[in-house]
């Protein structure tokens, strides 16, 4: 099955898959400019 056929069948799970992925994607990214932030004190 392909991505678009699942999509077509589960529109809603589709949805919560791509709005969790992009919530972790924001986590990531505040993570890794936080630890840089740290690393940044003296």
């Amino acid at each position: 099955m392909s991505l678009s056929e699942f999509a077509a069948e589960h529109p809603f799970l589709t949805v919560i898959y791509a709005l969790v992925a992009i919530y972790a994607i924001e986590i990531f990214i505040k993570a890794v400019r936080g630890g840089r932030k740290k690393q940044r004190r003296k």
